[in-house]
């Protein structure tokens, strides 16, 4: 049986939550955790490396929605179906630190929640372009991150989840 991507989004809030990030973590933090993804996910596909590929691209998306349920964004309000019916293939992933880069400097310097939202979209459309390119999906990749961190501990610290 396939996992809805809702249904694990619903996990990871929840998972978010527990941990205490939601009410103790700060939303620029959780941007520098989605740099560092991404970066990660850049290191992977110059290695060529599938398993980290999948992995890197599933925890990009576990930081953009805890990003996102920080803010009160909603993703996807007609269904994730949305970022499935995408295609192509994106064959850079500098587009993705580009926009980043751009959801940073909003939080950091603009109250622009429609703004945010479309850029938090965007990345996930360039992310699904580029599970694309290696025969991936999004929502396998982000269930992979998922069963990850499930049992991982840790604690919040200025603002930001450290693992133990």
């Amino acid at each position: 049986m396939k996992v809805k991507f809702e249904d694990i989004q619903i996990l990871v809030e929840g998972w978010a939550d527990k941990k205490g990030i939601l009410e103790h973590g700060k939303p620029i933090k959780q941007l520098l955790k989605t740099l560092e993804e991404i970066t990660e996910l850049h290191t992977a596909i110059e290695d060529d490396n599938l398993e980290e590929i999948i992995d890197a691209i599933g925890d990009v998306v576990v930081t953009l929605i805890i990003y996102a349920k920080m803010k009160s964004i909603t993703l996807f309000p007609n269904g994730s179906e949305e970022l499935s019916d995408s295609k192509g293939t994106a064959q850079d992933p500098y587009f993705l630190l580009d926009n980043c880069n751009k959801l940073m400097q909003l939080e950091k310097f603009t109250n622009d929640s429609i703004e945010k939202y479309y850029t938090v979209q965007m990345i996930l459309f360039l992310l699904n372009q580029i599970a694309n390119r290696f025969d991936l999906k999004v929502w396998e990749c982000f269930h992979s991150a998922y069963k990850v961190i499930s049992g991982r501990t840790g604690k919040v610290v200025n603002g930001t989840f450290v693992k133990d």
